[in-house]
């Protein structure tokens, strides 16, 4: 699967401590491979998924039929559910 991240998510990501920001990429990059590992849940009332990373929340959105995984938010648990 090809992997997107929206200019905000990029941002986002950009904003963070470099180690946090190689983890993060980490887990970014196996979605790639698996785009709904055991790990990740389903958002409730949104086309949306949730992979957590430490403290941090990477939500993401799958399109099957062009095989394209969109980053769309990365942000600490206490405000990654806010304004979805």
């Amino acid at each position: 699967m090809k992997i997107e991240l929206l200019p905000s998510a990029m941002k986002e990501l950009g904003n963070l401590p470099h180690n946090i920001q190689r983890q993060i990429a980490v887990k970014i990059n196996s979605l790639a491979k698996t785009p709904f590992p055991a790990s990740c849940k389903v958002l409730r009332g949104e086309n949306a998924y949730r992979l957590r990373s430490g403290d941090y929340r990477i939500l993401y959105m799958v399109d099957k039929p062009s095989e394209t995984v969109t980053v769309v938010k990365i942000r600490h648990r206490k405000d990654a559910y806010r304004n979805l």
